[in-house]
């Protein structure tokens, strides 16, 4: 008898000790709002000008076309030291050029159809310190994960499995040689009754994560289905490789995430028009209408996106469901003079050669796509920059050697075309 009672005591025992170890290893970072910047946005009020006026230097970058090179679009441009690294779902391939536009090499993820997704590339991170490219597959038969690492000449140097089905990485920014921030989307209940959940994980080393960040009780939620991304993000580089800015669904806030602090950095406070109810993402009395609010509020901002900073100057996109306010989505803040200026409302002139910049207005154009803390980057297709090129016949631009090469020898079926754009520092 007293033999049972002492193994019910060590059990006991043994259970607390797991608890209390459970709860020393799981971590939550808190959010630090010490120095969170205030900003009033009033997009319709935005400010424009020339190029020359907003612009410190633009520079074009024809992306070398060759039977090996030739692709599509930019989906997703990641940028190093050396090179300009950039994925086209139309060809399902990473390809690396280097800063002059030279093609370097080369990732082929293969062929995949609607049924079968395992090879499709949706996105791929950087690893700085270990100068590699990963992307993962997706295995629909086994739920899990592949994940692919190449060196910046395109060749494959290792891959690791996915160690445990509950780290599944779609989302996420490498902010050091192990260390990968992930986000989540928002869920509820319905399916292990965790009853809090995070937006933000942070994983070492491809193991179960145990540090976390922006809890919210995922109970009778029910918002999974209802959530509007912006269709990129949510994590953005601002010129800090151990660090990148991170924007929620349905919030008015960036903040800077690091491996071991997470920081209020903006706060936006959009007019009434702009703005959604403070409660909309978590007052159940919205669930099955939020698709319908944006649709009968169409300018109303769902979310932000593409922000950067570069200096004193903060670039972001805000998101609504009214096309001709998304026309001059994009804007830029000064952070001293309090100025803005939508991206819309800028024309080209000469500094430019009268070509496109970076634009909202044309379909499937969504203005800055990448920064490298020192520049901004956006790109055209190569169709696009003849036609203009033809239309400015008349105004007797005088082009530098680069685009007189591009533009004499090639055509519309050449790559994409970078443009790198430093802003001006007193706007």
């Amino acid at each position: 008898m007293r033999a049972q009672q002492l193994l019910k005591s060590l059990a006991l025992l043994c259970l607390f000790a797991i608890a209390g170890f459970s709860a020393f290893a799981q971590k939550v970072i808190p959010i630090d709002t010490s120095k969170v910047m205030t900003l009033r946005v009033d997009p319709i009020n935005a400010n424009g000008g020339n190029a020359s006026e907003v612009f410190e230097s633009v520079t074009y970058i024809p992306l070398e076309t060759t039977k090996e090179s030739t692709f599509g679009k930019v989906d997703q441009l990641e940028i190093t030291d050396e090179y300009y690294i950039i994925l086209d779902k139309t060809t399902n391939s990473i390809l690396i050029f280097k800063k002059d536009g030279k093609f370097h090499g080369k990732i082929k993820g293969g062929s995949f159809t609607l049924t079968n997704i395992d090879n499709r590339m949706d996105n791929f991170k950087i690893n700085k310190w270990t100068r590699e490219i990963m992307f993962s597959r997706w295995d629909v038969k086994t739920s899990q994960q592949t994940h692919c690492f190449f060196n910046y000449d395109g060749k494959k140097t290792r891959e690791i499995l996915s160690r445990d089905k509950e780290l599944i990485i779609y989302n996420g920014r490498f902010v050091s040689k192990d260390l990968m921030i992930l986000a989540e989307n928002y869920d509820d209940d319905k399916k292990n009754g965790v009853k809090t959940k995070y937006l933000m994980e942070y994983a070492n080393d491809f193991k179960k994560p145990k540090t976390f960040a922006f809890p919210y009780q995922a109970e009778g939620l029910s918002i999974s289905e209802e959530v509007m991304s912006a269709g990129s993000g949510p994590f953005y580089n601002y010129g800090v490789d151990s660090a990148v800015f991170f924007v929620k669904p349905y919030d008015y806030n960036i903040y800077k995430a690091a491996p071991n602090t997470l920081k209020h950095a903006y706060r936006f406070l959009f007019p009434l028009v702009n703005s959604l109810p403070k409660d909309f993402l978590f007052n159940n009395e919205y669930k099955g209408k939020r698709f319908k609010y944006l649709q009968d509020n169409p300018d109303a901002i769902f979310a932000l996106s593409n922000c950067f900073q570069v200096g004193d100057n903060l670039v972001f996109k805000a998101n609504c469901f009214n096309n001709d306010f998304n026309k001059q989505a994009s804007m830029i803040y000064n952070l001293k003079s309090g100025s803005l200026i939508a991206l819309g409302h800028i024309t080209t002139d000469a500094m430019s050669y009268f070509l496109p910049v970076a634009d909202d207005r044309m379909t499937g154009y969504t203005g800055f796509v990448a920064s490298d803390g020192k520049y901004l980057y956006s790109s055209f297709s190569s169709v696009y920059m003849f036609q203009t090129h033809e239309e400015n016949k008349d105004k007797n631009v005088k082009y530098n050697r680069v685009l007189i090469d591009y533009f004499g020898k090639g055509s519309g079926e050449n790559n994409p075309v970078l443009v790198q754009i430093k802003l001006k520092d007193d706007l």
